[in-house]
C-alpha cells in the first residue's frame, strides 16, 4: 500500500485483495474529509459497542474501582479524586488526545502517572479505546 499524501509504502498485512483495497481507499480519503470520516468511524464503533461514543473516563474509573477490595479500593478511590483527574473525568474516551494526558501528568505527581497508566491500560484491555494514547512501558 502507498500513502497518497506521504508516498510511504507499507504492508496492510491482509491477504484478501478486496479488504485491502477498501482499507487503502479509506486511508486515502481520510485526508480529504476528516470530519466526515470521524462520523463514519463513530458509526462503525457503535455497531460493535453501542456505548463507545458516550463512555467517559469517570465510568472507567468506577469500573476499575469495582475490581478492587478493601484498602486497595480505598487507595484507588482516593487517587481518582485527585485534581489532575478532573481534566479527563467527563471527557469521552473516543475524544481523548495525548495532550489531555500530558496536561494531567504536568499537573500531577508520580502516582498520577502510575494511576493514569493503570486506567489507560484497563480501558485498552477492555477494548473501550480504539488505540493506545500513551505507550505501554
Amino acid at each position: 500500500m502507498e500513502n497518497s499524501v506521504t508516498r510511504k509504502q507499507e504492508s496492510l498485512r491482509i491477504r484478501d485483495k478486496a479488504s485491502a483495497k477498501r482499507i487503502l481507499n479509506a486511508r486515502n480519503e481520510a485526508h480529504v474529509q476528516p470530519a466526515t470520516n470521524l462520523q463514519i468511524a463513530r458509526a462503525y464503533l457503535m455497531v460493535s459497542d453501542p456505548s463507545s461514543t458516550t463512555r467517559i473516563w469517570q465510568q472507567v474509573m468506577d469500573a476499575m474501582a469495582t475490581l478492587k477490595k478493601d484498602n486497595t479500593r480505598l487507595r484507588w478511590e482516593r487517587a481518582m479524586k485527585e485534581s489532575p483527574f478532573d481534566d479527563i473525568r467527563h471527557l469521552k474516551l473516543i475524544e481523548t488526545q495525548p495532550d489531555h494526558f500530558l496536561g494531567m501528568l504536568k499537573r500531577g505527581i508520580v502516582c498520577t502517572n502510575i494511576f493514569l497508566r493503570l486506567l489507560h491500560n484497563f480501558a485498552l484491555d477492555m477494548d473501550w479505546l480504539p488505540k493506545a494514547i500513551i505507550p505501554r512501558k
